[in-house]
């Protein structure tokens, strides 16, 4: 069953304690993010980030600690419940886009929303806007991912996340792949676009440059955060 709690935070994330392999990656760890919020989650290597965002996208189940989501817990949840609730109110943003290279952009786009039901061409119809609106022309949109710049790729990666308005984003990395321009352009992107649809955003990074871009900003070190 699933629990619910009074929240006005569309992400919430207690306590949350993970072991891998042995060892404490996470010790504690919380989280809350409002809708249309934008947070940055910073620090080195090893620090517990992406195990973090793969708790918070319910991914990895934590040990101790709860995750919920517009005021329902899910991180008890069983995996197959997680999994849709992650295609349905979630949307993601890789480092190196991750798009399906045997698909056209607007496939790529169209994906989330096949998966859940919408048929191929409304699909389609619904990404179309979304990409040009990320920049990318119509003579973009049948290109495959490796005929594309990597700013061009990433762009279509962020109209995949956003195509069915999900409650959550989260980006891990989104610009380490990028020169400082094309970051910027994607950042701004992002932002607007999250923004625009209140979606709760947070975005782990290395780039002190694109941590300040958010509402605010919290470090991670040894499997804590702290503002």
């Amino acid at each position: 069953m699933v629990q619910t709690e009074v929240a006005t935070d569309c992400l919430i994330a207690r306590d949350v304690h993970v072991r891998l392999g042995g060892a404490d990656v996470l010790r504690g760890a919380s989280l809350s993010v409002a809708p249309g919020e934008s947070v940055a989650v910073v620090g080195t290597s090893g620090a517990g980030k992406s195990t973090l965002l793969q708790c918070l996208a319910g991914v990895v189940t934590p040990d101790a600690g709860t995750v919920s989501l517009q005021g329902r817990r899910f991180d008890h949840l069983p995996a197959r419940q997680r999994s849709e609730l992650r295609l349905q109110r979630f949307g993601f943003l890789f480092q190196f886009g991750e798009l399906v290279p045997e698909l056209s952009l607007v496939d790529n786009v169209s994906l989330p929303l096949w998966l859940t039901g919408v048929p191929r061409r409304a699909a389609r119809e619904r990404a179309r806007p979304l990409l040009e609106a990320t920049g990318l022309g119509t003579d973009l949109h049948g290109k495959r991912p490796s005929q594309v710049s990597g700013g061009e790729l990433q762009r279509a990666a962020l109209a995949r996340a956003l195509v069915h308005e999900p409650a959550v984003i989260l980006a891990d990395e989104p610009t380490g792949a990028l020169d400082s321009r094309t970051s910027d352009a994607v950042v701004e992107l992002l932002l607007t676009e999250a923004a625009r649809t209140g979606a709760a955003l947070v975005v782990v990074t290395h780039s002190e440059r694109v941590a300040q871009r958010m509402n605010r900003s919290e470090r991670m070190a040894d499997g804590r955060l702290t503002a």
